[in-house]
């Protein structure tokens, strides 16, 4: 997912497109309740080419039984690229597949699958540049942006690098250019996890620290303006997990880390807080849980941006001071979890999952 909007710098929103072919054979109003993917989820191809799964969908009714002859609508809702047979019945076992896909540009692109009075269905996968580096942590690479180059849905020239980690880590990427205005951008499997524009008020530079899971990262080099060229360094550091300070951090779903609620951390009036950015999928469920056995925890989550909050907690139960929130999002995009605690005196470690 690139930078549709103004500026991508503050949030990043799914924007579904509806698209509704002929009636079907079957009135989807009489039973139909949901479409779920089967298979052709969480993967992805290089920009120009046809992922290697078409997707499949299945259609059920009220108790979960499949539903044939129910026409399901394929459309392209981000990244561009091309679809083929886009308009489909379901068979006897409620499946309805996409003739295939082709990914339109670097990062994430989505379709939709539509029934006609039910809620659509978004499917994603990634779009990477044919031909990509390795960047190891503590290491630096030198690149440059030019016109050979991959480019992002708006025309910025990017080049892409792989990196790995065998086990959980707190990592920090940066770029540096004196010749381009850089972007910096971290592709998990399936979405955007870190990003950053500028690394400061008084630098162009972009920099990140993100929370990573076990996995395979595409470390996106590129710029914020379009077509911009010259060279350039982009670097892996190994970092502490604990962040001292006031520094907003990224986290992957999947992280436990063990943190330290201090006195030189974000301050909202009194309150002390530790702020983490984190990307949700629309309609998928996630627990984030902060315990500690030295103060009262309390836990808020707010849309990027807007700073909106849609859900908090104290205490678990009136017997545990621990904070945990169960949440469903509606819309997929980065979520600001704030680590806070109920009482102005909570200082100390806690330990903080996202599951």
């Amino acid at each position: 997912m690139r930078r549709n909007i103004a500026s991508f710098r503050l949030r990043t929103f799914v924007f579904v497109a509806l698209a509704f072919g002929c009636e079907s054979s079957v009135d989807p109003r009489r039973g139909a309740s949901a479409i779920v993917l089967d298979r052709g989820g969480a993967q992805g191809a290089n920009v120009g080419s046809v992922v290697p799964v078409a997707p499949v969908v299945k259609v059920v009714d009220g108790g979960g039984k499949p539903m044939a002859g129910v026409r399901v609508n394929f459309a392209i809702a981000s990244g561009g690229g091309t679809i083929t047979g886009a308009s489909v019945n379901t068979d006897d076992n409620g499946l309805a597949g996409l003739g295939s896909w082709t990914i339109g540009s670097v990062g994430e692109n989505q379709l939709t699958a539509s029934v006609l009075g039910i809620d659509p269905l978004t499917i994603s996968a990634v779009g990477r540049c044919i031909a990509g580096g390795t960047l190891a942590i503590d290491a630096t690479a030198a690149g440059n942006l030019s016109s050979t180059d991959c480019r992002f849905g708006n025309g910025e020239f990017v080049d892409r690098y792989s990196f790995t980690t065998v086990s959980q880590r707190a990592v920090r990427f940066s770029q540096t250019s004196v010749s381009v205005n850089s972007f910096l951008e971290l592709q998990g499997l399936t979405n955007v996890v870190a990003f950053n524009d500028d690394g400061s008020a008084t630098t162009d530079n972009s920099a990140f620290k993100v929370l990573l899971t076990a996995g395979t990262y595409d470390v996106h080099a590129s710029s914020f303006g379009t077509a911009e060229s010259g060279a350039y360094t982009v670097s892996a550091t190994a970092a502490p997990e604990n962040e001292a300070g006031c520094e907003i951090v990224f986290a992957m779903p999947g992280v436990e880390t063990v943190q330290t609620l201090a006195t030189d951390d974000c301050t909202d009036t009194e309150f002390r807080y530790d702020g983490l950015l984190v990307y949700l999928h629309a309609g998928r469920t996630y627990t984030f849980n902060m315990t500690s056995v030295v103060f009262d925890t309390y836990l808020e989550l707010l849309i990027h941006g807007t700073q909106t909050r849609v859900a908090a907690n104290d205490d678990i139960s009136a017997a545990n001071t621990n904070a945990r929130i169960t949440f469903k999002p509606i819309e997929s995009g980065f979520y600001l979890l704030v680590a806070s605690n109920a009482l102005v005196t909570g200082r100390g470690t806690y330990t903080l999952t996202i599951q």
